[in-house]
């Protein structure tokens, strides 16, 4: 088990590459103003950034269902709640306090930047339900078909199938940010696969026309999307817009996986990403809070080569803020009940005082 762990640590890099692309996203448009219409990084960024964190999400999540016993769930499902639901409680009442709002807004309006817990966290208790019921019949397709099913059945409401909106657009359904879970499930599912079956997928991964096709077809669909001004119809339009993530999706993946041994060596660049992935819950609910006001730069970031000025700043910028928020984290963490409750890790192990 530790030598499959080992071997697959670069998942940890991959996870902490994700959390730098979602900081950065997030300077771009709150710090700096610059949406997708003014930046071609954005552009590209906003395909694969969320599909991915959610991929390594589902990946890092699986559990083979025979070895999920009641205590070993029990002791899972308090950490998921600790770590995704009362933490993000925690970050977003102090958020809305700092931002002179409501600290119950989370009830009507839901959580805002905050969503990913949440949803993280109703996927999260599909996928043990699902796990149960396959476990309880003995029957392991059933986890399978029915990841597959709600991937697909959560699909349809963006192809236009209205009557599927209802609960997604309620109040409670905006509470629940159901939206996001709709939309990103097909995601987390597709990561429980890939470790479900990870030796078949490797086999795939290893071949040179996956990313040679990912990186043709990644091309053709952004170019159609933010080149072409009149698409032939809504339905189309949204399932390129599907295809595009999860071509970014697996041209990235395909290429952590090409370079898997400079990712598991101890290079800097390797423990760097691997650490950010050990502590993306705590970079993503800390950074809400370290986001500057930098629009003063947008006019110098919109014209002549904004890929690398945008990149550039962007990146450097996201890498302050990611520095700032494992330090505030390491504080955080010092304290063995606010580890435990605000990011759901284990308590150490008690040990008997000697006698002296």
């Amino acid at each position: 088990m530790y030598k499959e762990q080992k071997r697959l640590s670069y998942f940890d890099a991959l996870r902490g590459f994700s959390m730098i692309f979602v900081v950065f996203w997030h300077v771009m448009l709150f710090s700096l103003n610059i949406g997708t219409e003014q930046s071609v990084v954005n552009q590209i960024a906003v395909t694969f950034r969320m599909p991915l964190f959610f991929f390594v999400s589902g990946f890092f999540a699986y559990r083979a269902s025979t070895k999920l016993t009641a205590s070993l769930v029990g002791n899972i499902l308090k950490r998921k709640i600790q770590a995704q639901v009362i933490c993000t409680i925690v970050f977003f009442s102090i958020y809305q306090l700092c931002q002179g709002q409501s600290i119950f807004a989370w009830a009507h309006d839901g959580f805002k930047g905050f969503w990913f817990t949440i949803a993280l966290f109703q996927m999260f208790i599909v996928f043990l339900m699902l796990s149960f019921i396959s476990r309880l019949f003995k029957k392991e397709y059933i986890l399978g078909f029915g990841l597959l099913f709600c991937s697909l059945i959560w699909i349809l409401p963006e192809l236009g199938l209205s009557w599927l909106k209802y609960f997604r657009d309620s109040e409670l359904g905006t509470v629940l940010c159901q939206k996001n879970v709709y939309y990103h499930f097909q995601f987390f599912a597709l990561g429980i696969f890939f470790r479900k079956y990870w030796t078949h997928f490797t086999r795939i991964l290893a071949m040179d026309w996956l990313r040679t096709g990912t990186i043709i077809i990644f091309v053709i669909s952004i170019i159609f999307l933010y080149t072409k001004k009149t698409p032939p119809s809504p339905i189309f339009h949204k399932t390129i817009g599907i295809l595009v993530r999860y071509a970014g999706l697996m041209v990235v993946v395909s290429f952590f996986f090409y370079k898997k041994e400079f990712f598991n060596e101890n290079n800097m660049t390797s423990r760097l990403l691997k650490y950010i992935g050990q502590r993306t819950l705590d970079i993503y609910m800390l950074h809400y809070f370290l986001l500057p006001d930098l629009e003063f730069l947008k006019p110098y970031l919109i014209t002549g080569n904004t890929v690398v000025v945008q990149t550039f700043f962007g990146i450097a910028i996201s890498m302050v803020i990611i520095s700032l928020c494992l330090l505030i984290s390491n504080v955080l963490r010092s304290s063995n009940f606010l580890a435990s409750w605000l990011f759901g890790v284990k308590p150490p192990s008690k040990t008997p005082i000697e006698n002296i």
